[in-house]
């Protein structure tokens, strides 16, 4: 068994642009790469985890991730976040991988025992929405399974469709810190008031 971490991250000049009303293009842009190494550091401590694979278009962000030891991808000819995700897995599975655990680099108060307790799950299928209950901010899931990512609207509700497809055992794990994402301003603000009470 051999478990290696995907992470999808789009072009920094793309990243967060629903913030553009509190940062700048700039600010953005070092956010998203400050969030990625975090996530990639959290992976170094977690033993489980085999590697970590960054998937992006953006050549900075690959060779950030390659600086930091880790591995990383060029996004194939499909564009987009299901097109990276389905790449990142695949190029996972051809290198060894039999378990992709994907998670955005945008999860800012992620910490180890969130990522133990995706781990921990004994279910073929693990999944950890989004703070609306709609989109998916964690999935492990089997390699070999020619899963169809569906990452946008109700993902949340069309994943676990999808597993169910698949005869896919399931588990729904509820973390408020694998929930938290940095998508708008309000999640902006509530981060920025969590740094202040941390």
């Amino acid at each position: 068994m051999s478990l290696w971490l995907i992470i999808p991250v789009k072009e920094l000049r793309l990243a967060k642009s629903r913030l553009a009303m509190a940062l700048s293009p700039a600010h953005r842009a070092t956010l998203v790469q400050t969030l990625l190494l975090r996530l990639l550091r959290l992976a170094e401590q977690t033993a489980a985890i085999d590697h970590a694979l960054v998937v992006s278009r953006d050549e900075a962000v690959l060779h950030l991730a390659r600086l930091a030891g880790h591995r990383a991808v060029a996004e194939e000819r499909v564009v987009g976040l299901n097109g990276a995700v389905q790449w990142g897995v695949k190029t996972a599975a051809e290198q060894g991988a039999t378990r992709a655990l994907i998670l955005p680099a945008d999860l800012p108060i992620l910490e180890q025992p969130d990522v133990d307790a995706l781990l921990a799950a004994t279910a073929d299928f693990v999944i950890c929405t989004d703070r609306q209950n709609e989109g998916t901010n964690a999935l492990l899931l089997p390699t070999a399974v020619p899963f169809v990512f569906q990452y946008g609207p109700a993902s949340f509700q069309k994943h676990q469709a999808e597993a169910k497809r698949h005869n896919l055992s399931t588990a729904i794990i509820t973390s408020p810190h694998i929930q938290f994402d940095l998508d708008t301003e309000a999640d902006w603000l509530a981060y920025q008031r969590h740094l202040v009470r941390a």
